[in-house]
């Protein structure tokens, strides 16, 4: 049986076994405390960078949107120009079907390349 002294084997000169009445490790609080604080930061940085990254994305799909309708816009005022006077009128009216009163409408049909 080893002598009474010699009870713990790991515990060598400047060793001392943990018991609850050592108090708070200041060193471990410090490293947890430090951990937390890096990773708050970086949960702000990421949030900003996702905010970055749809409002980015939002702006892309608007940019596509305002070309589209400056094209439609285009066209429609080239549509406007030919309809102006009555001329215009009259012949967007005939490409219609329509026609002017007393007037009588002509179909013709056969003719080479029609297909029905």
């Amino acid at each position: 049986m080893p002598p009474a002294s010699h009870t713990h084997a790991s515990s060598g000169p400047g060793h001392r076994l943990r018991s609850a009445t050592d108090g708070v490790r200041f060193d471990r609080l410090g490293r947890t405390a430090l951990l937390v604080g890096f990773l708050v930061l970086f949960g702000f940085y990421a949030s900003a960078g996702l905010r970055m990254w749809t409002a980015r994305a939002d702006s892309i799909q608007r940019r596509e949107a305002v070309v589209k309708l400056q094209n439609e816009r285009t066209v429609l005022l080239r549509e406007r120009k030919a309809l102006d006077g009555q001329l215009g009128v009259a012949t967007q009216a005939r490409r219609l079907g329509m026609v002017l009163p007393g007037e009588v409408p002509f179909v013709i049909t056969g003719l080479p390349g029609e297909t029905h």
